[in-house]
């Protein structure tokens, strides 16, 4: 899952949480992107607060999320979509390209249909922030966290999601995702494609939303 979907099933399981549990459900994929440690369950198993219990969270929603046949199938109809697309530069990897692509349209719906989520999460996280970092450290196992500091300030700041509004912007992003596993940014002709990709897409996705961030809720 990505941001706001992670962030809309930790409302569905705990509304009234403490800005540290929200902060904690998106901690794993905050650490993955700053490249500074990685949390599994084994990290949070005893733990107490509500940053551990929102890692926790996170680690189960993703295991639930990924294992659901209707995510597979989504998966499934992103790549067939993307096969097909007139790319200048043919996508390689693309089962990482699908899959990431139906997490980020899946948050383009949940934006276009509740902006005020992603409102909320930037609050959340803003008073989240002071307190974060230092209480990340002994879950990571790590001295300092720079990068994820810096990381969780450049995401409130530039409000990163609210591009998934268009579909241009969810091209973007997924373009710049593929630099994670080495590959060039793709050319504008090709994102711009991209774009068509997405939007049909949305179509495909909307209707499994409710039933997956439904099933992906628990502990």
């Amino acid at each position: 899952m990505n941001f706001l979907s992670h962030h809309a099933v930790a409302r569905q399981v705990a509304e009234q949480a403490p800005p540290l549990f929200y902060a904690g459900n998106l901690l794993p994929d905050f650490l993955g992107i700053s490249g500074e440690g990685s949390l599994k369950r084994h990290h949070v198993e005893g733990k107490m607060g509500p940053l551990a219990e929102g890692v926790r969270l996170h680690l189960a929603t993703d295991k639930r999320f990924h294992e659901d046949p209707a995510f597979a199938q989504l998966c499934a109809e992103a790549s067939d979509l993307l096969k097909s697309a007139p790319l200048t530069v043919p996508l390689h990897r693309v089962f990482f390209y699908a899959h990431v692509a139906v997490e980020l349209a899946l948050d383009a719906h949940l934006l276009r249909h509740d902006p005020s989520l992603a409102e909320e999460l930037f609050a959340q996280l803003h008073a989240a922030q002071p307190t974060l970092i230092t209480e990340a450290l002994p879950l990571v196992g790590v001295p300092e966290l720079p990068r994820l500091e810096h990381l969780m300030a450049e995401f409130i700041r530039e409000r990163w999601v609210l591009s998934y509004a268009e579909d241009a912007g969810c091209a973007r992003r997924l373009g710049g995702l593929g630099r994670r596993i080495g590959h060039a940014l793709p050319p504008q002709d090709d994102l711009d494609t991209l774009a068509e990709v997405f939007t049909a897409l949305r179509a495909v996705v909307a209707p499994e939303v409710e039933g997956l961030l439904l099933r992906s809720g628990g502990m």
